[in-house]
């Protein structure tokens, strides 16, 4: 299941920096320190869907500027 969860990453990541083709430091600081593909992918989709930036998301928010371990 955890293929599943870095192939679907991998396909959100390349969605994810399509939309976001001319601008810089698209990813925050730390984020590729997380294997947690899964709660990644949801974060990008949050992204994507509400048309902002990975550090804008509620989940990334949650998760990642809380310091919940992720792995």
């Amino acid at each position: 299941m955890e293929k599943d969860d870095q192939d679907l990453y991998i396909i959100a990541e390349i969605t994810y920096k399509k939309k976001h083709i001319n601008e810089n430091n698209i990813f925050p600081i730390g984020w590729y320190k997380s294997k947690n593909y899964k709660l990644k992918t949801e974060i990008i989709a949050e992204a994507i869907k509400n048309n902002i930036k990975i550090e804008e998301t509620n989940l990334y928010q949650n998760y990642f500027i809380e310091k919940v371990d992720l792995n």
